[in-house]
């Protein structure tokens, strides 16, 4: 019975970590700044909704889902978190390539506005520059991946002037709750999670301040 409520804490830490899995937050991502520009800004036809959402699923999550269900068959990694860090530059490689693919089809598909494609190029640099880092160390890919979103998400939300404290507020204690999870599961020490964090906020924070100042 002692062991029930360890249990249910690492199936919690456990399950927070895959709906938070790095290749599915661009998704969510993408998702929020629909709703928020359709309630906020103007109404989206629904065409746009299908391939803004569906396009990003697809270089962002899809493929280089793909990519890792392959390599992990070929044994080439050993399982789809990448506990290994010296398995992680060529998964790494790979999603860059397909990321790098998103920010052009956010370009020239979806027109998106400046900030947003500046700030999805920011991203796909925050992930070379992981790249490099797990080479010599394992960086959360999961904290660089949430500080991502809750970056790109002020940056929106700066950009525009919306006041959504509520938000900011519900991004940093799911940030928080992912940083405990990541130690609980033994995957992180602190220091790999806060500075995986802190790569992924900085990164989508800065092309935003510069385009706004510009």
């Amino acid at each position: 019975m002692s062991n029930i409520p360890k249990q249910i804490s690492r199936g919690l830490a456990y399950g927070l970590s895959v709906l938070l899995y790095p290749l599915f937050t661009p998704t969510y991502l993408m998702v929020t700044f629909c709703v928020l520009f359709n309630n906020l800004r103007q109404p989206l036809p629904p065409q746009y909704w299908w391939f803004a959402i569906g396009g990003t699923f697809f270089f962002t999550c899809l493929v280089p889902l793909i990519i890792l269900i392959v390599m992990k068959m070929q044994g080439r990694i050993t399982d789809f978190d990448i506990s290994d860090h010296r398995q992680r530059l060529v998964p790494l490689l790979y999603a860059i390539i397909s990321f790098s693919f998103w920010c052009a089809y956010l370009y020239s598909v979806l027109k998106v506005p400046d900030f947003m494609f500046w700030t999805a190029v920011s991203s796909v640099v925050a992930l070379a520059v992981c790249a490099v880092i797990s080479n010599y160390w394992k960086i959360s890919a999961h904290l660089a991946s949430m500080g991502g979103v809750v970056g790109m998400v002020l940056g929106y939300l700066f950009y525009f002037g919306i006041n959504a404290p509520g938000t900011v507020c519900g991004l940093l204690l799911l940030s928080l709750l992912l940083m405990y999870a990541r130690i609980f599961l033994e995957a992180h020490t602190p220091l790999q999670v806060v500075l995986g964090y802190l790569l992924g906020l900085v990164f989508t924070l800065i092309p935003n301040f510069i385009i706004f100042y510009a």
